[in-house]
């Protein structure tokens, strides 16, 4: 797997009972940020954003997101793009 910091991410905060721990995906991440150590939260932030400037079309990010990451969450079925949602995800992670 190329990313393991998001697959991290995904498995141990967007699993199949994810929804269960927070009342929202953006709650989950805040969840997350507060949980979890500053270099890993940094990593996390760093390989989101390296997938955005990557280029990666739609597709292709939810096949890194959903399929090889294994998350269980998919922002489409919330009217987000993937892109959408990663975006949301490294603004969250910073603190925005």
């Amino acid at each position: 797997m190329g990313n393991p910091e998001i697959q991290y991410l995904a498995q141990c905060y967007f699993h199949q009972d994810y929804d269960l721990e927070a009342d929202s995906p953006v709650g989950i991440i805040r969840k997350f940020r507060t949980a979890e150590a500053t270099p890993m939260v940094a990593a996390v932030r760093e390989a989101i954003r390296v997938l955005l400037d990557s280029g990666a079309s739609e597709q292709q990010m939810a096949e890194v997101w959903l399929t090889e990451a294994g998350a269980q969450y998919d922002p489409r079925g919330d009217g987000l793009t993937v892109s959408g949602w990663l975006r949301n995800v490294v603004d969250e992670l910073s603190g925005d």
